[in-house]
């Protein structure tokens, strides 16, 4: 039960299944600290280009939001022109 934990937070934090076995089998295999470090660094890289991304959904989708009830209720009844290409110009 414990492992199913640990793989399940693991998962939450952005581990794929594979990566959770290498980091089990670095432990098994005794790798240094320094690997260890190298492998988190690299995530944490990871996470950051992830939020960043994630940051800029989250713009479009505030923006598409803000321009939808700009004219209030009339607003509500303009087509919709909502669009993921927007993303990559914000």
């Amino acid at each position: 039960m414990h492992r199913l934990s640990i793989i399940k937070t693991a998962k939450c934090a952005g581990f794929t299944l594979k990566e959770v076995k290498e980091r089990n089998d670095l432990k098994n295999r005794r790798a240094t600290c320094q690997t260890g470090r190298k492998i988190a660094f690299m995530k944490i890289n990871e996470l950051n280009e992830k939020m960043k991304a994630l940051r800029k959904v989250k713009k479009t989708l505030s923006l598409f939001i803000e321009t939808c009830e700009s004219n209030n209720e009339i607003g509500l009844d303009n087509p919709c022109h909502f669009s993921f290409d927007t993303i990559s110009n914000n």
